[in-house]
């Protein structure tokens, strides 16, 4: 979810900031049935903050704006959980099943919203397949793989939930009181983009320091959202300094426009870019008809003074957000 993190300063605009009040998400604690110390338990150990967990309908809100389902409950991941540095990007084990061949398209409906949030749908829409990903987002009408609905969320501006069973999140909740009424329509497809993240396992990019993007921070509010073995595995090549623009923090300000940064592209095209053909070597590819070499970008060295040489691990990276995967080499003489 994204939360407001600009204070309200002066009285002449207190009447048109009023509304990002509603946008300033205080986590609810209360809860209409209390959630057993089993089930955050559960939640915890799939790398989520516990505190604030609310009890709904469809299962469990955590950290304010993702839905965690009965079913998903103390499902782990066979891949260990990573975590390197403080503010990379960060994925779920569960993401949508793409097709390489061929992109797979995601459908969206949008009802009982304003005519703002269409077109601020079909922003964040377009934001997503300018980047030729192998998955497709389409606006429809009537059945969708995703619905864009309307519902009171007790001062969250949405809320989404993470995939399963290889297929995006159904729902994508927007409040409209939070939100309020007179939205920017660069804000809202942000909103949106951001809850659509969520649909397709994206974490929150300030995942291990919620205050960096100016959320609310005390003992209610850690600023660890939580470890786990399946909640937050790092997206190889995204940075190990803090990304301040990034469409996934956790919070926002009442104006703010977050369109994709070029790490945010490095993660999205990683887990679902379709890979640019070689034009050479593995370090080249035909970037817009281009061939375009990359230097290494080196991940890690270890110097081996027996043999005097140096063990190295890299990676390519190129123009339009493509990554290789890691590679290594045994080169002679001292570490670079």
């Amino acid at each position: 979810m994204l939360h407001s993190s600009k204070p309200l300063i002066s009285s002449l605009i207190a009447v048109l900031l009023m509304f990002s009040i509603a946008c300033k998400k205080s986590i609810d604690t209360s809860t209409d049935e209390k959630v057993s110390s089993e089930v955050l338990q559960k939640i915890y150990d799939m790398g989520f903050n516990i505190s604030g967990v609310k009890k709904v309908a469809e299962g469990y809100v955590v950290e304010g704006d993702i839905l965690i389902t009965p079913e998903q409950l103390g499902v782990n991941s066979k891949s260990p959980w990573i975590r390197m540095g403080e503010t990379e990007q960060y994925r779920t084990n569960n993401i949508v099943s793409a097709v390489a061949s061929s992109p797979r398209t995601i459908t969206l409906s949008i009802t009982g919203l304003p005519s703002d949030y269409t077109t601020a749908l079909d922003n964040a829409i377009a934001r997503y397949n300018a980047l030729n990903l192998r998955l497709v987002f389409q606006r429809v009408s009537g059945s969708a793989d995703i619905a864009v609905i309307s519902e009171s969320l007790g001062g969250a501006l949405g809320r989404s939930g993470f995939p399963s069973g290889g297929n995006p999140y159904s729902i994508l909740r927007l409040d409209p009181s939070a939100i309020g009424p007179f939205p920017d329509l660069n804000n809202l497809a942000t909103i949106i983009a951001h809850e659509l993240g969520h649909c397709i396992g994206f974490r929150h990019t300030d995942y291990m320091n919620r205050s960096y993007s100016g959320c609310l921070v005390d003992a209610s509010h850690p600023n660890d959202e939580g470890a786990g073995s399946d909640g937050a595995v790092l997206i190889f090549a995204t940075p190990s300094s803090p990304d301040p623009d990034s469409w996934m923090l956790a919070c926002v300000g009442p104006f703010d426009n977050r369109p994709f940064t070029f790490r945010d592209i490095v993660a999205l095209r990683y887990l679902y870019g379709i890979p640019s053909p070689s034009c050479g070597d593995d370090s080249q590819r035909l970037i817009n008809g281009v061939c375009q070499t990359s230097g290494r970008y080196i991940i890690s060295t270890e110097y081996d003074d027996f043999h005097d040489r140096c063990l190295i691990s890299y990676y390519y990276m190129w123009s339009n957000g493509e990554v290789s995967s890691a590679h290594t080499s045994r080169e002679p003489g001292p570490c670079p």
